[in-house]
């Protein structure tokens, strides 16, 4: 029999976008699932369509929270309900091709030493409206990589941090998650202490389809503590300064390989300052530079959002 994958579905006034997620989970061509919905108390019609796809698909459960516990808290309690040998978060926004459990399931049985695995993802805005497509070829295949360069890859802006919605082995992913820490870019850092602590394995080809909404972080959470997180004009300032405390500490990292983590560190913190500048104070002081630097800095933006 197939392992059981446990599919948690954090949700918090998903609206029409849950109704397609959910869809998507149903399409899912692996058999064996355990589905867990957590409603983190939306205001919106979200309820009503986790009810409807309740009818829909036997032996699904749903949890609604009595007061929203936040976007990490939501996280942490579908990590905790799971009972699969694999996981992973689905968010009501996303959505997924019929065959991206099982292809990440056969990923990981055939590497043991792997934690995490990962798919190419296409992202479009949230008017549908495709962005780009990211793949992970030669040097960039996590799976080829080894610990060094995939946490200093992730460090220096390659977008690993998507692998947050890959299939995790269970057991791997409760040694290392505790919640996201209220700080910006968390995903990123954590990938880059995934990536000291644990192998990647890698599908080429985009069966997950992410969601990037136009409207800010800190407008769409504003109700949450994400979004006074980014809200915070020094955010990057504040993760600059954070993650050599964060990497020191990760679970799960080796001892030799535990002293790369000041160098992943500063290299993550350099990213940060970075787009500090180019986001932050670039906006406020863009007038005043000439045009000829104005047109560089504006190159150094478009990569910086890869």
């Amino acid at each position: 029999m197939e392992p059981l994958v446990t599919i948690g579905i954090p949700v918090y006034n998903g609206g029409e976008r849950l109704r397609r997620a959910l869809d998507a989970i149903l399409a899912q061509e692996y058999p064996n699932l355990e589905i867990i919905i957590s409603d983190n108390a939306s205001t919106d019609q979200s309820p009503t369509i986790i009810r409807e796809f309740l009818s829909r698909r036997e032996g699904a459960r749903t949890v609604r929270q009595e007061q929203n516990i936040g976007a990490s808290g939501n996280f942490e309690f579908l990590m905790r309900e799971a009972h699969g040998k694999y996981f992973f978060w689905a968010s009501c926004d996303d959505y997924w091709h019929p065959q991206f459990v099982s292809r990440n399931v056969a990923q990981l049985e055939s590497a043991p030493e792997a934690g995490l695995a990962l798919t190419g993802v296409d992202r479009i805005y949230d008017d549908f409206t495709p962005l780009d497509s990211v793949r992970f070829a030669g040097a960039l295949d996590p799976s080829r990589a080894s610990h060094w360069r995939a946490a200093m890859n992730c460090a220096s802006g390659v977008p690993y941090h998507l692998g947050v919605y890959g299939l995790w082995r269970l057991d791997f992913m409760r040694r290392v998650f505790r919640g996201y820490p209220l700080f910006f870019a968390a995903d990123r850092l954590f990938l880059c202490g995934v990536a000291l602590a644990t192998r990647f394995t890698y599908v080429d080809d985009p069966l997950y389809v992410r969601t990037v909404h136009r409207a800010s972080t800190a407008a769409r959470y504003s109700q949450e503590d994400l979004g006074v997180t980014y809200g915070n004009p020094l955010r990057h300032l504040k993760s600059a300064i954070i993650a050599p405390f964060y990497l020191v500490k990760f679970p799960a990292i080796p001892p030799m390989r535990r002293l790369l983590t000041p160098v992943v560190a500063v290299r993550f913190s350099m990213l940060m300052l970075r787009l500090m500048v180019l986001r932050t104070l670039w906006p406020r002081l863009r007038r005043f530079v000439p045009r000829s630097l104005r047109t560089a800095a504006k190159r150094a933006l478009r990569w910086s959002r890869s």
